[in-house]
């Protein structure tokens, strides 16, 4: 249903054992977003399965944290995590960073040290550096997902931009998929949750 991104709109994921499981995080500015997806090589072929997605507007980061972690627990798996660089921002009172929140409850997450603000092109430059890439979306779960590929397909089709969005509630979805697409394509191991 996205063209540009080959992605396509599913009703069940079945998974198969062994696969890793991958989240993309977006600490802000603008609600709190966290993706889960499956990235599996077949071979030559990359598939990418992203299952759910959790959005938060005002809870505190301890709340975060823990609805991260009991909703990764239901897949049994562990998982590596890509994040916005504005996770490693330490608070004034607290003299903490959100990274190191989700460090301390045993989740592995990576800062990427800059935000890239052309992502879609980085979305799709990912996705099409192996052949043949498949891209699935689980439609009844990733509704701010879907509604982010779809602005910015009809953007890209009537040339509003050249692959850069600004960073708005519709659109930090995409920022998500990207931090955990670029951790799911490092070859790095990964902590148990």
């Amino acid at each position: 249903f996205v063209h540009e991104f080959g992605a396509k709109n599913i009703k069940k994921f079945e998974y198969e054992e062994g696969a890793d499981l991958t989240g993309g995080l977006w600490f802000g500015p603008g609600p709190f977003y966290f993706c889960w997806m499956f990235p599996i090589w077949r071979g030559d072929r990359f598939e990418l399965y992203v299952l759910d997605e959790y959005v938060d507007f005002s809870s505190s980061i301890e709340t975060r944290v823990d609805d991260v972690r009991r909703k990764t627990a239901t897949y049994n798996r562990r998982i590596k995590i890509g994040a916005d660089p504005t996770g490693r921002v330490k608070g004034d009172h607290s003299k903490t960073s959100p990274l190191m929140q989700y460090r301390k409850a045993g989740l592995s997450v990576r800062c990427r040290k800059t935000l890239d603000r052309m992502y879609l092109e980085g979305i799709r430059n990912l996705i099409n550096e192996v052949s043949e890439p498949c891209f699935f979306v689980q439609e009844d779960r990733c509704p701010l997902m879907i509604n982010a590929l779809r602005k910015a397909r009809f953007r890209m089709r009537r040339k509003v931009v050249s692959g850069s969005l600004d960073m708005t509630e519709e659109t930090y979805p995409l920022f998500a998929l990207r931090f955990g697409l670029e951790e799911a394509m490092t070859k790095s191991t990964i902590s148990g949750y």
